[in-house]
């Protein structure tokens, strides 16, 4: 009676472990070599074979094992993997809540800033307006650009242009725009060069420019209407009573009244070009008829 070892069967759990590890060529060529050796013991089975066959299986079953092994081992890094990126993510969405929450207030604190410059800016405006409707219009004297006192010094010309205040006015809120010189948008220059071209005084767009032209005045003569510079010419506005005066001021700001330096001499700015002596960083001019 030829003998026949009993046939050898993958269990399930084990062929589960190969399949799990997406290894599929091992697990194919694992199979293929069972059924090799299955055949071969079926085919030519005897007690010598079949404990090298017996052998081989417990190699195969060791090397599962192994597998096994490994892949637990890959399992437990690929779960602490995605706890440190779940913990990661925890945190990042945490700071971005913090983040949030300082925008929030750093809007509402802004937006609480301009309300108060707005409401601000409308009393500044009211106050000017009265202002402006209570005073009266100067009347020239005869004394001109170039006119001499018998001692002779220069004399400002009298303040013919207060009206330019109430128009400058018209112009509070526009935004500042670099290069601007139209009500949608003006920077420096160009806001003092659009109001007086329209009471027929033209001047260039330019405060350098404008700083060269005119008469200068002290601050005890500043009035309504006279041209106030800022940082070596570089910014101007003009003056409106009060202390104060209206300018385009910067990028991100608007048409707005401020108050003038607490320390500064002041020259007058004119729309045409005067002989004028050395002037400190903060000047004033005149516009001149």
């Amino acid at each position: 009676m030829t003998y026949r070892p009993p046939p050898v069967r993958l269990s399930k759990p084990i062929f589960r472990v190969l399949a799990a590890s997406g290894r599929k060529r091992q697990a194919q060529a694992f199979i293929l070599s069972m059924a090799a050796l299955c055949a071969a013991a079926s085919a030519n089975a005897t007690p010598g074979t079949v404990a090298s066959k017996q052998a081989q299986a417990q190699e195969v079953l060791a090397q599962i094992q192994q597998h096994r092994a490994e892949l637990r081992k890959a399992h437990s890094e690929q779960q602490t993997i995605v706890a440190q990126k779940v913990a990661q993510k925890q945190r990042i969405e945490s700071q971005l809540a913090s983040r949030r929450q300082l925008l929030s207030s750093i809007k509402g604190e802004i937006a609480r800033i301009r309300a108060a410059e707005e409401a601000q800016q409308r009393q500044l405006a009211v106050a000017a307006r009265s202002r402006l409707a209570g005073a009266q219009v100067p009347v020239s004297d005869g004394v001109g650009v170039s006119a001499s006192t018998p001692e002779g010094s220069i004399v400002a010309p009298p303040n013919v242009h207060g009206g330019v205040v109430g128009i400058a006015m018209r112009y509070l809120g526009v935004p500042y725009v670099w290069g601007g010189s139209t009500p949608r948008g003006f920077d420096c220059s160009g806001f003092v060069a659009y109001v007086f071209a329209q009471i027929g005084v033209s001047l260039p767009h330019s405060s350098y420019s404008m700083y060269g032209m005119g008469t200068p005045v002290s601050i005890s003569q500043l009035q309504p209407g006279d041209l106030v510079f800022f940082t070596g010419a570089s910014h101007m506005g003009i003056y409106i009573g009060g202390g104060q005066f209206i300018h385009s001021p910067h990028t991100g700001d608007v048409v707005k009244i401020s108050s003038m330096p607490a320390v500064a001499t002041a020259t007058a700015q004119p729309p045409r070009r005067a002989a004028a002596p050395t002037r400190p960083e903060s000047t004033w001019q005149r516009a001149a008829p």
